[in-house]
């Protein structure tokens, strides 16, 4: 059986990585400009992971960068070995399909980080 790379945590974090409509784009963009001025790999989601940040939703997201996030979190999961931590701020305006909307992760919530459809997305 599948088990989830993702953990949705209820309280609020210590060290977040804002993330919202305006940021997400900057976070999973592949590559970024160093400060010498080159386009390096952007490692910055994963460094910020690693070193125990919780990524903290404070705006709704579109389905599609919902599954732009897990999809890029499953991965760092998978690689890194650790399970990326989600706090949702924002619960309101999140897609239906995904049920987030109550402050408690529900059965049905919990699904949807196991979900093998959420672990197959790819861009």
């Amino acid at each position: 059986m599948y088990e989830s790379s993702i953990k949705r945590v209820t309280s609020p974090p210590k060290t977040p990585i804002v993330v919202n409509q305006y940021t997400l784009r900057e976070w999973l963009n592949p590559a970024m400009i160093n400060e010498a001025g080159y386009s390096v790999l952007n490692t910055a989601l994963e460094n910020q992971i690693q070193s125990g940040a919780t990524v903290t939703i404070t705006s709704p997201l579109s389905e599609s960068l919902w599954f732009r996030l897990l999809n890029r979190l499953q991965a760092i999961g998978h690689s890194r070995g650790q399970k990326p931590k989600i706090f949702l701020a924002h619960t309101e305006g999140q897609p239906e399909q995904l049920g987030l909307s109550e402050g408690s992760p529900t059965d049905k919530q919990k699904k949807i980080f196991r979900h093998p459809a959420v672990r197959a997305v790819t861009y």
